[in-house]
């Protein structure tokens, strides 16, 4: 039964700190000779090498992949006008979309507006080592409030 609950524990624990060490990712967008993709988590860490696929605007194809380097940027230089995708993940479980409307003038040149995308997690990190926290301590008490109960209930032997 002790092993039962110290493996319960244990998993717990490494449960509960996984999600307090989560967090988001958030991007942009800039125009210049091409588009500049900047990929980032959510506490200002470059998404390194993070793999990249950029969508054009005609039906969905793949128009170009690769990774980002070590800052969190990648280039591409779009060859139509329309909205292009760019879907940035890292093989930890974070992803970031950014959607982007190309135009082009006269020559070819880009014209398009910076966007920023932002993709957040479900809870902030101090709400997961809160909750982390609470149920470590709510695990104890229920253990140790059930372990008192058999206490009490044993029959104890009086002198008479």
């Amino acid at each position: 039964m002790k092993a039962a609950l110290i493996i319960t524990a244990t998993v717990v624990v490494f449960l509960s700190a996984s999600l307090s060490w989560a967090h988001g990712t958030r991007g942009d967008a800039e125009e210049g000779i091409g588009i500049r993709v900047v990929a980032e988590y959510d506490d200002g860490d470059p998404m390194s090498y993070g793999n990249v696929e950029v969508i054009s605007p005609d039906g969905g194809v793949v128009f170009q992949t690769g990774r980002t380097d070590r800052n969190g940027v990648f280039m591409f230089a779009p060859d139509q006008p329309g909205k292009w995708r760019i879907t940035i993940s890292d093989e930890m479980g974070h992803r970031l979309v950014l959607g982007r409307q190309i135009d082009m003038e006269k020559g070819g040149k880009i014209e398009a507006a910076t966007s920023r995308g932002t993709t957040a997690p479900g809870v902030s990190r101090r709400e997961g080592i809160v909750a982390g926290v609470s149920i470590i301590f709510g695990l104890f008490s229920l253990f140790y409030g059930w372990k008192a109960r058999l206490v009490s209930r044993k029959p104890t032997l009086t002198q008479e």
